[in-house]
């Protein structure tokens, strides 16, 4: 957010780094309001997971207002803990987003499967020590050992997620 707010006073918004972070934080909110852009297969998944009572986080470097309110629309019982951008000293690709999920849920990284759509998450993700499940975004990321790659969360399912920690 702070080098966004930089980008955008080099293009001449006459606000501080505050005061825009503070109104891109209310817009996208806002926006979130009308309802969340979930990932064909995500809802599902979040679903059978709190239905297999299988502790889940959401690891964001979005702030904890747009954070809170994605978990908050995701079903009920699905994330045991939220990490926002704001909450960790480094954000992704630096491990400690992945680390501190990891702590929160009470769980060794190693135990613990992502679920990534961009670079950055997968390589965070990876260097905290976990699996990643790597789903289409803007950028694929590239094949490496620890990375599944599926074409939706719609080819997900709580025993594929098993069966990755089993290998």
């Amino acid at each position: 957010m702070q080098v966004s707010a930089a980008i955008l006073q080099q293009h001449g918004v006459p606000l501080s780094a505050e005061e825009i972070i503070s109104e891109l934080l209310r817009r996208v909110v806002a926006k979130l309001q009308e309802g969340i852009p979930w990932l064909p297969g995500a809802e599902r998944i979040l679903a059978e997971l709190a239905a297999a009572r299988i502790p889940s986080a959401l690891v964001t470097m979005a702030f904890s207002p747009v954070a809170t309110r994605v978990a908050s629309a995701a079903p009920i019982g699905t994330f045991h803990a939220v990490v926002a951008g704001d909450m960790v000293p480094q954000g992704k690709p630096h491990p400690a987003p992945y680390l501190a999920a990891a702590e929160l849920l009470g769980v060794e990284p190693s135990n613990c499967v992502a679920v990534k759509d961009s670079v950055s998450g997968t390589t965070s993700a990876q260097a905290a020590g976990m699996e990643v499940v790597v789903v289409p975004g803007v950028v694929r990321p590239s094949s490496a050992a620890g990375r599944h790659f599926v074409t939706s969360l719609e080819a997900v399912t709580v025993e594929s997620l098993r069966n990755i920690l089993r290998r």
